[in-house]
């Protein structure tokens, strides 16, 4: 399937179809789509005066919305609920939130049935980066490469990093930081039955009869290997192969032991086959139709 790039630079042409993956400006997520980029549209000045009529012309752009890149504006995000951290000191572990204030899914307790799963659509991945994984869920060193992994002093392989732990307790030199990799997806979100949202604040976009809200997701560790690598693996060898939005997901949390402890990883399965209109709506979301 043939990609599409975007660029801001002026002396790109209005259409460019690039064969080869490209990133969007949707903070570098590849979507894999072939459009053409709407033309400006044509400014409007307004002379002061009384009563004087509308002069048009091309040379005066003048408070034109339509300019607003996505480097200019935050993306809501997704964010599992954990037993540490700042989230949990408001939601409870296992819940799902947006924009770190709104729950959208609550996997319910033991004797209480919990809400129905997410259902989602993955529009694509930012590049793999690589975060430094620092105790009680405080933000470390983000890497974009792994040459830089070796530069802080740091290991992606858990094994080395015990072993660096330990003889560094030994007086036998300094432990090495580990670093997890870190996959951003690209997603919409359905509003959740059990989410008021009648003034369409928080889910936006129609689609079918049904609201979504376009946000970003990142998983490392848990997340990355129970929901990542399933998308990932779809993508390259399973039913995604045609493209990542052509099948929706449903989403939610169990909890899961590791060692002595206990945390919240997701729960994606497959879920249907999104419509064509489906796929018109997601490149008109993204400003590529």
């Amino acid at each position: 399937m043939s990609k599409v790039s975007f660029s801001n630079n002026p002396e790109t042409p209005a259409t460019e179809v690039v064969v080869e993956q490209s990133s969007t400006p949707v903070a570098e997520v590849t979507v894999e789509s072939v459009t053409t980029v709407t033309p400006p549209v044509t400014a409007v000045a307004i002379v002061d005066a009384p009563a004087a009529p509308v002069a048009r012309t091309d040379s005066l752009p003048l408070f034109d919305d339509q300019n607003i890149g996505f480097e200019d504006i935050i993306l809501p995000r997704i964010n599992i609920v954990q037993k540490v951290g700042d989230l949990s000191e408001i939601f409870n572990p296992g819940e799902i939130v947006l924009k770190q204030s709104l729950v959208i899914h609550s996997p319910g307790k033991p004797g209480t049935p919990g809400d129905a799963p997410l259902s989602i659509v993955v529009l694509g991945f930012k590049k793999t980066q690589f975060a430094e994984k620092v105790a009680g869920g405080a933000q470390g060193i983000l890497a974009h490469t792994e040459q830089e992994i070796a530069k802080h002093g740091g290991t992606l392989d858990y094994k080395e990093w015990q072993a660096s732990e330990a003889a560094a307790k030994a007086g036998q030199g300094k432990a090495l930081r580990l670093f997890q990799r870190l996959a951003t997806a690209l997603v919409l979100v359905e509003k959740p039955t059990q989410v008021a949202d009648a003034d369409h604040i928080e889910f936006p976009y129609e689609c079918e009869g049904k609201y979504y809200a376009l946000v970003l997701w990142s998983m490392k560790g848990t997340a990355y290997t129970h929901a990542a690598k399933a998308m990932f693996t779809a993508r390259k060898i399973g039913h995604l192969r045609s493209g990542y939005s052509k099948n929706a997901w449903t989403l939610t949390t169990k909890s899961e032991k590791f060692g002595d402890n206990y945390a919240f990883v997701p729960v994606v399965k497959a879920g249907p086959k999104t419509s064509e209109a489906f796929g018109k709506f997601a490149l008109t979301v993204l400003g590529l139709d």
